[in-house]
C-alpha cells in the first residue's frame, strides 16, 4: 500500500478538524460504550484511568501478529497502555491493567510512528487504540507532516462506539478487531460487567452503560480501581528518541 488513507485527509483539512471535534469529547468523555462522562481535558480520569495524553507501554517491529502484516520487515506495533474493555483474562494484563508506560504528547508519539518507518516496517500498528482515538488523530496530524506514509492498522478489542469509528474513516487502513468473549461466562470476564449486545453480520456491538459504571475521579483511577493480575511476558526493550520502550524484534511475539 504505497498511498495510506489518512494523507488524504491531511491535504484537505479534514483530518485536523477530526482531531478537534475527538478532542472536544474528552471534556466529558464519550468516546467508548462505557460512557464515563469523565472531563478528561480537566484532569479527571475514567473507567481507563487516562487523561488528555496517551500512554505508550511499547513500540516495535511484531513479528507475532498475521502473516499479512508482518511481512519481512515486521509490524510497526505502538501498545497503548490501558484498556476500555478490561478483561480478567488479557494476555497483557502488565499493559493493559497495571498501566505500565509513559505518557507522550502528539508529537513524541509520532516520533515514535517515524522510527518504526525508519526502521523498514510494513505498517504502524496501534494495540488497543479505542480509549485514545483523539489522541492518536492529533499524532497522525504531527506525522504526516513528518513524513509518515505507512498504512495504519486499528488492532481493537472491538469495544468501540459507531460514532467514535466515523472519526476514523478514511483515515484506518486495516481494522483488526479481536473477538473477546463468547456467552455470558465470557462477559463475566470483564471488569463492570458491561451489557453487550450481540453483534449483528455487517454491524457495529452496542451496548448500554454498566448500572455500576465508575465515577469519574480527579487524578485518579474509576471507582473500580485496576485489577492486580500476572504480567504477560516481559521484553528486553530499549528505547527511541522518546523515551518510549522500543521491544527489539520477537520480544513481544
Amino acid at each position: 500500500m504505497s498511498h495510506p488513507a489518512f494523507l488524504d485527509l491531511t491535504a484537505s483539512g479534514e483530518l485536523e478538524a477530526r482531531t478537534g471535534q475527538a478532542l472536544a469529547r474528552l471534556g466529558a468523555c464519550d468516546l467508548c460504550p462505557r460512557l464515563c462522562r469523565a472531563d478528561r481535558l480537566g484532569g479527571e480520569f475514567g473507567f481507563c484511568a487516562t487523561g488528555r495524553q496517551a500512554k505508550l507501554a511499547s513500540a516495535g517491529p511484531h513479528f507475532g501478529e498475521e502473516d499479512v502484516l508482518v511481512g519481512r520487515r515486521g509490524s510497526g506495533t505502538i501498545f497503548v497502555a490501558s484498556c476500555n474493555l478490561g478483561c480478567d483474562f488479557c494476555q497483557n494484563a502488565e499493559i493493559s491493567r497495571e498501566r505500565v508506560g509513559r505518557e507522550v504528547t502528539a508529537s513524541e508519539w509520532a516520533q515514535v510512528m517515524l522510527e518504526l518507518q525508519a526502521r523498514g516496517c510494513h505498517n504502524i500498528n496501534i494495540v488497543t487504540p479505542s480509549h485514545v482515538v483523539p489522541a492518536l488523530l492529533e499524532a497522525l496530524c504531527v506525522a504526516a507532516r513528518g513524513g509518515l506514509r505507512l498504512p495504519i492498522v486499528y488492532n481493537t478489542s472491538a469495544y468501540d462506539l459507531p460514532e467514535t469509528l466515523r472519526l476514523l474513516a478514511g483515515v484506518i487502513d486495516i481494522y483488526m478487531a479481536r473477538l473477546q468473549v463468547l456467552g455470558s461466562a465470557g462477559l463475566r470476564a470483564i471488569r463492570g460487567r458491561p451489557r453487550l449486545r450481540r453483534a449483528r453480520p455487517g454491524g457495529a456491538a452496542r451496548d448500554a452503560p454498566p448500572d455500576g459504571r465508575p465515577r469519574p475521579r480527579r487524578g485518579g483511577a474509576g471507582a473500580t480501581g485496576p485489577a492486580r493480575a500476572p504480567p504477560g511476558p516481559a521484553g528486553r526493550p530499549c528505547r527511541d528518541a522518546s523515551g518510549v520502550r522500543v521491544s527489539r524484534p520477537g520480544d513481544l511475539a
